[in-house]
């Protein structure tokens, strides 16, 4: 499925016939995570923890099944994650990315209607104390019902945050703004409008000023950062042959 920082790949689950599991493996560190991650649980372990908090707190996830890691192992890889696979029709990206692109329907749902539908599901998850941190439109699948009733499930889990209390607004802004990244400006005001009424609030100047500046960190790390740097690489190459 993905071979990245992370490996991600399907199996069958023993425990039930024609039934698959996710596996997770991390396959990259680099040197600075190497290290500061030498004084955290394994990725294995805290993507357990994660979804384990999240199941805890009727949260919608991939359900956890289990988690393996090599004691004594310098290279943080020898860990593995599993969980069930979900059966999802979407994501929350491609969704958002066909509203991006003017179109009003996605697999026959209502850009109105599945922003009111994905801001309940933000704010349950956010009144329930978690504060996700990698919330990108990938990491969240979507399975569609009757009626395009829609079921949301989380997966990468291993960042999470979870407090005894609701998230305050800057807390929960630091997810949306990750979550938003590949709506259009009317789709963000619109979804935003939703979800600051949730809460009794407006949706203000200072809470664009968020988005605004999440935008501009991705634009400079994908034009300037590691990834503006390969493309660099690749595109000189491409001209000496």
């Amino acid at each position: 499925l993905r071979h990245a920082r992370n490996a991600v790949w399907t199996i069958a689950d023993p425990r039930a016939e024609g039934a698959k599991l996710v596996v997770k493996q991390p396959v990259k560190m680099h040197l600075h995570k190497k290290f500061l991650d030498g004084f955290k649980p394994s990725k294995g372990l805290r993507s357990w923890s994660g979804s384990s908090e999240l199941l805890r707190r009727h949260v919608g996830v991939a359900p956890p099944v289990a988690y393996f890691e090599k004691a004594g192992d310098d290279t943080l890889t020898q860990n593995y994650y599993l969980c069930e696979y979900v059966s999802a029709d979407f994501a929350v990206r491609e969704m958002f990315g066909a509203y991006a692109r003017g179109e009003t329907f996605f697999h026959g749902v209502n850009e109105a209607d599945a922003y009111r539908q994905l801001s309940d599901f933000l704010h349950v998850l956010h009144g329930r104390g978690i504060r996700f941190r990698d919330l990108s439109g990938g990491n969240i699948l979507i399975r569609q019902g009757a009626d395009n009733e829609l079921s949301f499930y989380l997966i990468d889990t291993g960042r999470i945050h979870a407090f005894n209390r609701p998230l305050t607004i800057g807390s929960r802004l630091s997810d949306l703004v990750r979550a938003c990244n590949k709506l259009h400006q009317q789709g963000r005001e619109q979804f935003m409008q939703m979800y600051m009424a949730r809460l009794g609030e407006r949706f203000r100047w200072a809470h664009r000023l968020r988005f605004a500046t999440y935008d501009m960190k991705v634009s400079l790390k994908r034009n300037v950062g590691r990834q503006g740097f390969k493309r660099l690489v690749k595109h000189l190459r491409q001209r000496e042959g």
